[in-house]
């Protein structure tokens, strides 16, 4: 998938992810956030399914532990070390999968265009970044077209780094909006 998710009920959730033929650790860590809304699902109350108590709480209590379960778990140097021999096992034994290498790398803080792929450093500056123009986008203060200008703006105060012309990488990377979730961004802060 272009975008990672997940989807589902209790007893079956099913997830998607996207895959870099020279990069797999984005693939595995968009495995690791959205195991934590399977395992969120998978752990509401089945005596109360198809009723309101089974439902999640809230879209922030699930990405709370979805991002909780990635950047907790998937930066862990115990998660490093599980790691390590099974990279070096798939993908040959080289130095960046020794298991301090590879936490490093991990945990490398380092301003990147893509939200998922964002280190626990950056992310909120994504977040923030697209907070910053649905409120004016939902107040009338601006217009569609004007997003692409502005995120390249934001982008480069935010993180130093210019999208223009850039759609893929820049205002057009997620999802969300297109499906009309907009509002949607501050859940991945809590």
């Amino acid at each position: 998938s272009v975008h990672p998710f997940c989807g589902g009920v209790p007893e079956d959730v099913r997830m998607t992810t996207r895959y870099k033929e020279d990069d797999a650790l984005p693939a595995l860590m968009g495995v690791i956030h959205e195991t934590g809304h399977g395992r969120y699902e998978q752990n509401l109350p089945r005596e109360w399914l198809g009723g309101g108590v089974a439902n999640a709480r809230s879209m922030g209590l699930h990405e709370s532990q979805s991002l909780s379960l990635e950047m907790q778990l998937g930066s862990h140097p115990g998660f490093a070390q599980q790691l390590s021999p099974l990279l070096m096992k798939h993908l040959g034994a080289q130095a960046a999968w020794e298991p301090e290498n590879l936490h490093k790398l991990l945990t490398r803080v380092k301003p990147g265009f893509i939200r998922v792929d964002a280190d626990e450093v950056t992310y909120p500056c994504h977040v923030i970044l697209r907070y910053e123009i649905e409120c004016p986008l939902i107040e009338g203060e601006i217009e569609c077209e004007d997003i692409p200008a502005l995120w390249n703006a934001k982008m480069q105060e935010l993180l130093g780094i210019s999208t223009e012309g850039n759609y893929t990488n820049g205002c057009m990377q997620d999802v969300h909006w297109p499906e009309g979730l907009i509002g949607y961004f501050p859940c991945y802060t809590l």
